[in-house]
């Protein structure tokens, strides 16, 4: 799936604009904002409006899906030469300046499970509606495929893949997903 491809996500922009209707004739946008990435979901819950924000790391020399020791050595060079506010999600508001969105302690690094860490990350933000604000906001390393939103909470969901020996020469289980 193209989805999976770390690239997919690089270079995106997600804009919110809010708009107050207390006059229909004459609406009015009190308040917008520009993030970095593609915008998997969103969803309003009462008063604030809850996005999941996908981006991949941009660096010059990066290499998005290594497939050798030296390639992951030499990102791993390039992530250790690289401060940590160059790599965190940003945000302007208005026609501001990027800012950094979160700061590095609001930054979630889960467990991989079996699938190859990507230099991506995912970004929970909430907006208060009833007065326009970032409320709050958190960074997940990895991917995001789908997202689920209840009354009180929000569930994030990505795919683990695995496939084993099936005891037959030259021959493998099909790739299982994992939730």
């Amino acid at each position: 799936s193209p989805w999976a491809d770390t690239d997919a996500w690089g270079g995106g922009s997600t804009r919110v604009e809010i708009f107050d209707r207390s006059n229909p004739l004459a609406p009015r946008s009190p308040w917008f904002a520009r993030f970095d990435g593609h915008l998997v979901a969103s969803r309003r819950i009462g008063t604030r409006l809850v996005l999941v924000i996908r981006n991949a790391i941009d660096l010059p020399g990066i290499v998005r899906a290594p497939s050798s020791d030296a390639q992951r050595g030499a990102n791993r060079r390039l992530f250790d030469a690289t401060s940590t506010l160059a790599m965190l999600p940003r945000v302007a508001i208005g026609y501001g300046n990027l800012l950094p969105l979160v700061e590095p302690g609001a930054v979630l690094l889960p467990p991989p499970g079996a699938q190859e860490q990507r230099a991506q990350y995912v970004s929970v933000v909430s907006i208060a509606l009833d007065t326009p604000r970032i409320e709050s906001a958190l960074a997940l390393v990895g991917p995001v495929e789908a997202v689920y939103a209840s009354s009180q909470n929000l569930y994030l969901a990505s795919a683990r893949f695995a496939s084993g020996n099936i005891g037959l020469p030259g021959f493998r289980d099909p790739a299982l997903a994992i939730t």
